[in-house]
């Protein structure tokens, strides 16, 4: 009897077999290509000749055998990332992931379905579903997931999926959509869909796949066009991860970019300047209530009204808009005459910010406003602000596109988002992101509110992801450790709010390890161990530290102890390109948002980077350790941060304590061993009596400079004199 293996491999060499005969024979056209039908078939052709060439080491990844009514025999459908029609392809076609019929394929596990297809519904019954794992064009294996399936079952397929991940990369998901994201992937784009997706719930995925199926056209339906799209991600290392997911998915490419770069370039582009943004903002200024309390205020929707009044201040002809921007701004008279009771006084001292002449920084951040002036920068908290005031002075219209995607939307303030729905055509946008992975709250939202309120209620829908199907079981049950405790520490009603543990997949790997090592070099010498264990099997692995300050203090050491094991290690502080997150890279937790790695290391997990002081550190951590598929270390120096100091039944404890070494005393013929450090000591008394050897020993004169004599020392240590 032949295995279901058996025949998806004899299938599969059919299949390729076919392409390979379509390939070989190219592209022909039949007439002149003057004769518009002859041009219409040629670009058909060349369309399905590159999808060929796109698609050939995996021309497919599930199937599907439905049984219509009155037929005698049940239809075979493959589908795959392209439609597919060749001749001598077994079943004489290959369906796409996102045509109407594959509905049936993310659907629940009953027999019996139904699809719309030209506007009629066809009730199927489903014989055999398979996912078929195919890698460089070879068949690896066979998941069957028949009527007879429990949801046991899907869980099993989606498990083998994840324990085969060995790459940062964002992969796609055709093969493992659940139900609850293919109905987020194909809602309707037309409104603005907001998606609250805990960490490791594929909600970068989805948007990804989103962008896929909007972009699909057929008979049916006709989709948007990419070039009158864009997408926002997080940061240029999540562009890197992600840039070549919807060219795999859907043959063609969006334009992908950071938000605040986007909205320089705008003002550039208004204006005509070169300005550049200022964001070397010192951490530890952050930490202060006033700061934090103006950069809110500067990202909130209550000085809307004041900008607008700032706007009619300003000349049209300015040879400086920006300039003339910050003369307001640093104007307390100015300032009160033109808010006209819109802020209250202390909100209005929070965006007055005095500038000083000479080379002073004020709170560790600003720049000299004569510097600043003279570089053509911005700061980036005020880049909001400015682009604004820019837009309400244009004499053109904003650029419009016909959908928005935002990735990891926490971190964008409110008048960020009412900038965008100045730019989406008839409000088509789809945000995602997690408020519980908020690390500059006083910067972004801390609820979903602060930007559904910005829309009328039939304009948008929100949903909610809290299934993690990224990390193990283990290293869930530290992350919600984590959160649980930043979320008593933080106590607020925003975080209460949002406030949802992961729900873990019963997929076990080793629970996370967690090292002691009292010193620097012990704590590098252990990771460093730890990377060779993983190595082999894990090429793409991440080193994870605070912040550029911490990244700073132990670059060397670990670049150069992972050099001498044979390990190259990227520097991912500024960016990382596609090569290297398939390496292993040293990030901040500031970029390693949306990323994700079959290994992560965690440096320093200790009361001075992650304390109870500032509540945002937990989220922090919990960022970081949920970064990991299948395993986690940790790593501290100092006390335990207090996040984790319950967290031992979650972890497997170990300490490496220094290792004396032994050496052989040298004056004994049997070489007696002693400890490294009792020669330590040794040497140090020889050296200190040589000293004072030396001291004694010195030749001495009188008053006047007659030489006296030198003392001298007998056999008891006595001094005589000559």
């Amino acid at each position: 009897m032949t295995t279901s293996y058996e025949e998806e491999e004899r299938h599969l060499h059919q299949t390729k077999a076919a392409l390979e005969r379509q390939l070989d024979a190219g592209i022909h056209y039949d007439g002149m290509l003057y004769d518009h039908s002859q041009r219409s078939i040629a670009r058909l052709q060349q369309a399905n000749y590159h999808d060929i060439q796109a698609v050939f080491d995996n021309p497919y990844v599930r199937r599907i055998d439905v049984q219509y009514a009155g037929e005698a025999t049940p239809e075979m459908l493959y589908f795959g990332y392209r439609n597919l029609r060749v001749d001598g392809l077994p079943g004489g076609a290959i369906m796409d992931w996102r045509s109407s019929i594959a509905t049936l394929l993310y659907e629940s596990d009953a027999p019996t379905l139904s699809y719309v297809h030209n506007g009629h519904r066809h009730n199927v019954t489903i014989v055999t579903k398979r996912v078929l794992f195919i890698r460089n064009g070879h068949l690896d294996r066979v998941e069957e997931y028949g009527t007879t399936s429990t949801p046991d079952d899907t869980s099993v397929m989606v498990y083998q999926a994840l324990n085969d991940r060995s790459t940062s990369l964002v992969d796609d998901i055709v093969a493992t959509i659940q139900p609850e994201q293919h109905r987020l992937i194909q809602s309707s784009p037309t409104t603005t869909l907001f998606i609250n997706g805990s960490a490791g719930s594929g909600k970068t995925a989805i948007l990804h796949h989103r962008m896929a199926y909007l972009f699909f056209s057929d008979d049916e339906r006709e989709g948007l066009n990419p070039a009158a799209c864009i997408c926002f991600s997080s940061s240029r290392q999540m562009i890197s991860a992600t840039q070549d997911l919807v060219p795999r998915l859907a043959g063609v490419a969006i334009r992908q970019t950071v938000l605040d770069g986007w909205m320089l370039q705008q003002v550039n582009t208004l204006l005509n300047k070169n300005y550049r943004l200022d964001d070397q903002t010192i951490e530890h200024a952050l930490t202060k209530p006033f700061y934090r309390e103006a950069i809110t205020l500067k990202g909130s929707l209550h000085v809307i009204p004041l900008l607008e009044h700032i706007a009619m201040m300003i000349p049209q002809k300015a040879p400086d808009l920006v300039a003339a921007i910050y003369h307001i701004f640093n104007d307390q008279e100015q300032l009160r005459t033109l808010n006209m009771g819109i802020l209250a006084p202390d909100e209005l001292a929070q965006l007055y910010r005095p500038w000083p002449t000479d080379q002073t920084i004020i709170d560790g951040v600003r720049l000299p406003w004569s510097r600043l002036r003279r570089q053509y920068r911005i700061f980036q908290e005020d880049l909001a602000l400015i682009y604004y005031i820019v837009l309400l002075l244009a004499e053109q219209s904003p650029p419009q596109f016909d959908h928005i995607f935002l990735d990891e939307a926490q971190s964008m303030s409110p008048l960020q988002f009412h900038l965008l729905t100045l730019h989406a055509t008839n409000g088509s946008m789809t945000i995602v992101g997690d408020v519980m992975q908020n690390i500059t709250p006083w910067a972004g939202i801390t609820s979903w509110q602060q930007l559904t309120d910005q829309l009328p209620a039939t304009r948008y829908q929100y949903e909610t992801l809290a299934q993690n199907y990224r990390s193990s079981y283990e290293i869930v049950q530290l992350a919600n450790h984590i959160l649980l405790t930043t979320h008593h520490v933080g106590n607020s009603a925003a975080i209460s709010h949002h406030y949802h543990p992961l729900e873990a997949m019963a997929r076990h790997r080793e629970k996370p390890h967690l090292t002691y090592a009292p010193q620097k070099g012990l704590m590098i010498d252990a990771l460093v161990n730890h990377l060779m264990l993983h190595v082999e099997t894990y090429p793409s692995m991440a080193i994870i530290t605070k912040n550029a300050k911490h990244q700073t203090q132990v670059w060397d050491d670990v670049r150069d102890h992972a050099e001498k094991r044979g390990i190259r290690v990227v520097n991912g502080i500024e960016s990382l390109t596609r090569h290297d997150l398939r390496g292993v890279v040293m990030v901040p937790i500031q970029q390693i948002k949306g990323l994700e790695f079959p290994v992560v290391f965690i440096l320093d997990v200790d009361d001075h980077w992650y304390s109870f002081k500032h509540w945002w550190h937990g989220y922090e951590l919990y960022i970081a350790t949920t970064r990991a598929f299948h395993q986690l270390y940790l790593y501290h120096q100092r006390p335990l941060s207090p996040y984790l100091t319950e967290a031992m039944p979650y972890v497997t404890s170990t300490t490496t304590e220094p290792q004396p070494r032994i050496m052989t005393r040298p004056d004994t013929p049997q070489g007696v061993p002693y400890r490294l450090d009792e020669r330590r000591q040794m040497l140090d008394h020889e050296h200190r009596t040589f000293l004072h050897d030396m001291e004694n020993t010195m030749p001495r004169s009188d008053w006047n400079g007659q030489f006296i004599s030198a003392p001298l020392k007998d056999d008891y240590g006595e001094e005589s004199w000559a």
